[in-house]
C-alpha cells in the first residue's frame, strides 16, 4: 500500500527509552497496547510513530483515522503483497 501524507502533519514519536525492556515480545503486547490507546483517545496527533518490533532502526506509523487531520492521507497505490513462506 502505497500512501500519501503532507510533511507538516502532526505526528508523536515514541522512543525504545519510552518501551520496556524486550517490548518487542509478544509478551509485551498490553503495556505497547497502553501507549498507543491513550493516544488515539486523546486524539492527539495523526500519526504516531513506533519502533518496528519486526526490523530493527526501522519504524511504522500508526494512523488515527479519527484526527480532524484524518482527510488529507490519501491511498495512492494498491501493491501485491507476497508472504515468505520460509516464516
Amino acid at each position: 500500500m502505497v500512501i500519501y501524507v503532507p510533511d507538516q502533519i502532526s505526528a508523536r514519536q515514541v522512543n525504545l527509552s519510552d518501551l520496556p525492556n524486550d517490548w518487542n515480545q509478544s509478551s509485551f503486547y498490553n503495556p505497547c497496547q497502553q501507549i498507543g490507546s491513550p493516544w488515539f483517545q486523546k486524539n492527539e496527533s495523526l500519526l504516531l510513530k513506533v519502533p518496528s518490533a519486526v526490523i530493527p532502526d526501522e519504524s511504522n506509523y500508526v494512523i488515527n483515522t479519527l484526527h480532524p487531520e484524518f482527510y488529507q492521507v490519501k491511498l495512492i497505490d494498491v501493491l501485491p503483497f507476497y508472504f515468505d513462506k520460509r516464516l
